[in-house]
């Protein structure tokens, strides 16, 4: 339980794994599927061939197209430099696979969020895969399916889902959860994602494909050239870091510069958007917030300005195993949280694995 959140490092690890940013965790469900571990182990052999080198040789056909030191490999702007350090290295987020980055090439393995809007959409993940999201959302930082390590900000992205009184809006795949008629759960996937060549996107970022453009005809502020567009040529990945201060999703926006990131109560969050399915490894979590959902940004707030611990789960690598102890080795879990009304945490329900599906639910304990 504690590894499913913390694992993704940065104000997230700082949180009570049974009450993250104020939203209590109720429910927990684990999905197995072997066609996705080899997906996703084969993606990681394939990217590991594909970007050897990539940094060392400005020939190299995937070379970054962001300006960067071929000896070092590191971005020469500053602002890249300082958004691909804090997105994508160990620091203020952490890597499952920490032992990755040094490599050539350094292959990042990360814990990250993704905000759901329905419990159709929750089956329609878990049961296939995040191409369909795709195909609806054109995407701020272009086209892809978007992650953040920060679950506070994730949660904000997700939809309250109210359970009917008959269940009947519920997949019967998801009755396993036992969700209460009546009740609003917010519904979060934890992923695994993994990538090798990130392109890092500030305020004044202009997408390669439109710099033939006249400086006049293109989109104010510049990183607005990248809304629909795919992702750069040769990269797997965008990554940004936006400002999450107001708590609002549609005002988080790029910061002007890096040094804004710890200035006052700012909220800084950060933006992994990637098109290979292949490359993640879904877990599920449904939240139901507090009647004040101000009071839970505030919290997270609050708490920025610790020192972020760098956890790793232990076992965990690139090469996924088949312990039934180790639930980063799952394709899909489910957690569910939501407030009683003495406000205190419920204890989460174990679970235990099923393929194809959600894992059934066993009576509640603690974990």
């Amino acid at each position: 339980m504690v590894q499913l959140v913390h694992a993704a490092g940065g104000r997230t690890a700082e949180q009570n794994p049974r009450e993250p940013f104020g939203r209590t965790l109720c429910r927990v469900a684990i999905t197995w599927c072997d066609q996705k571990l080899v997906a996703f182990n084969g993606a990681l052999h394939r990217n590991t061939t594909r970007y050897r080198g990539h940094l060392t040789s400005a020939s190299h056909p995937f070379a970054p197209k962001y300006d960067h030191d071929t000896t070092t490999g590191q971005a020469t702007v500053a602002e890249e430099r300082a958004v691909l350090e804090r997105v994508t290295r160990v620091g203020v987020y952490s890597m499952l696979d920490p032992s990755l980055l040094p490599k050539d090439p350094p292959l990042r393995i990360q814990r990250v969020f993704h905000g759901v809007g329905s419990f159709d959409a929750v089956l329609g993940i878990l049961g296939g895969d995040f191409a369909q999201l795709q195909k609806t959302d054109k995407g701020w930082y272009g086209a892809g399916f978007y992650f953040t390590p920060d679950l506070d900000y994730a949660c904000a992205y997700a939809q309250p889902c109210t359970v009917s009184a008959d269940h009947d809006n519920v997949p019967p795949d998801l009755h396993c959860l036992n969700l209460e008629p009546g009740k609003s759960y917010r519904i979060v996937l934890a992923c695994d994602v993994m990538y090798g060549n990130p392109y890092p996107v500030k305020q004044t970022s202009v997408h390669p494909m439109l710099q033939a453009i006249p400086v006049q005809q293109l989109p104010t502020p510049r990183w607005r050239s990248f809304i629909g567009l795919p992702l750069v040529a040769g990269h797997d990945a965008h990554v940004a870091v936006v400002d999450f201060t107001s708590g609002k999703v549609k005002a988080a926006l790029p910061f002007e510069t890096h040094s804004q990131w710890t200035q006052g109560d700012n909220v800084p969050a950060a933006e992994i958007v990637v098109t290979d399915p292949s490359c993640v490894l879904s877990t599920q979590t449904v939240q139901r917030a507090r009647a004040q959902a101000q009071r839970n940004h505030q919290q997270g707030k609050r708490t920025r300005k610790r020192k972020h611990p760098q956890t790793t789960p232990p076992g965990h690598s690139g090469q996924r195993s088949n312990d039934s102890n180790n639930g980063t080795a799952a394709t899909a879990a489910a957690t569910a949280t939501t407030d009683n009304d003495e406000g205190q945490p419920r204890s989460a329900p174990v679970t235990s694995r099923s393929p194809g599906g959600p894992a059934a639910t066993e009576p509640p304990a603690t974990v």
